[in-house]
């Protein structure tokens, strides 16, 4: 929704193509700041152990029923995934070959390299609608 607005709200004015381009920059990183935003909040907290090397440490991983995140493990009753989402007998054991299995898994520095990210991408659409409402009021194009 907000490309479609951009892009209406750019094409009045062809002499802030450089607007529209920073715009549409901006809203491609706003997309993948979402997903990342959605594997924190939907993600669980586990620990992965190696066996005799120990623990490897708690990371943030998919849930087991986001099929999108996780790949299953093994044979899996299709009619029992169908109606709950995972195998009946199924008993999750987080070692690192859980690891394999799911798109990410992130550690808390993962996380605080994420939360700064979004505090810098806020900044520069911060800073970009800063400098529109600027130009608009000086009639500046």
């Amino acid at each position: 929704m907000l490309q479609v607005t951009a892009e209406s709200y750019f094409e009045d004015d062809r002499t802030r193509q450089a607007d529209a381009l920073v715009a549409h920059k901006l809203l491609e990183n706003y997309d993948k700041a979402a997903e990342r935003r959605n594997d924190i909040a939907h993600g669980i907290v586990t620990e992965i152990t190696a066996g005799r090397l120990g623990r490897f440490g708690h990371f943030l991983v998919p849930p087991d029923y986001n099929e999108r995140r996780t790949k299953p493990p093994g044979r899996i009753d299709r009619l029992y995934r169908k109606s709950h989402g995972i195998s009946p007998g199924f008993k999750m054991s987080r070692n690192r070959a859980y690891l394999a299995r799911v798109k990410f898994a992130y550690a808390s520095y993962d996380i605080a390299g994420f939360a700064d990210k979004f505090g810098e991408l806020a900044l520069a659409v911060e800073f970009f609608i800063q400098n529109l409402s600027t130009f608009r009021q000086f009639g500046a194009s």
